[in-house]
């Protein structure tokens, strides 16, 4: 009887209620991408961590928390753990196409395996043209007025013509 309740709680912690997230994320190249994943508040005092990588046994772990907040190497991950509303934040900017592909949020278990949630990343290129275009639409927006203004001028010179 011992056996069975020390089985049933190995197997009720191992999957209690765990970590979820985004299963896909976008991101333009140059720009910034928030991610929030939430997790059980009973893993208020594990160690939350975020990693990269297509297998989550293979993951590079790119930054974790020691405390409530924390930035990998290079500034360019963040990494926030609130622990009393259960949410993991990570904020990555200056984001390069070599940013795309597959991302994990996980809590750090000993000796049992981490509960860890997997997030795509797609990176797409922005349009450098982009800007230069809008701005050219709504200079023809303009030119448009101004010639609808100029025929409505000139039609109202020549009806007062006529009447005279």
């Amino acid at each position: 009887m011992s056996f069975s309740f020390l089985l049933s709680i190995v197997f009720l912690s191992a999957t209690h209620a765990s970590i979820s997230g985004p299963e896909e994320k976008t991101a333009q190249m140059g720009g910034s991408v928030e991610i929030k994943c939430r997790y059980d508040t009973y893993f208020r005092d594990y160690q939350k961590y975020w990693c990269k990588g297509y297998y989550r046994k293979h993951c590079t772990v790119l930054v974790q928390t020691n405390g409530p907040e924390r930035k990998s190497h290079d500034n360019r991950i963040k990494i926030t753990a609130d622990n009393a509303k259960g949410q993991l934040t990570v904020h990555m900017n200056q984001i390069t196409a070599n940013d795309k592909g597959w991302y994990w949020c996980g809590i750090n278990r000993p000796h049992i395996k981490d509960p860890m949630s997997p997030v795509q990343l797609k990176v797409y290129e922005s349009r450098k043209g982009y800007t230069k275009d809008k701005e050219r639409l709504r200079q023809n927006r303009w030119d448009i007025l101004r010639w609808a203004l100029f025929v409505i001028l000139l039609l109202w010179a020549i009806l007062i013509k006529v009447k005279i």
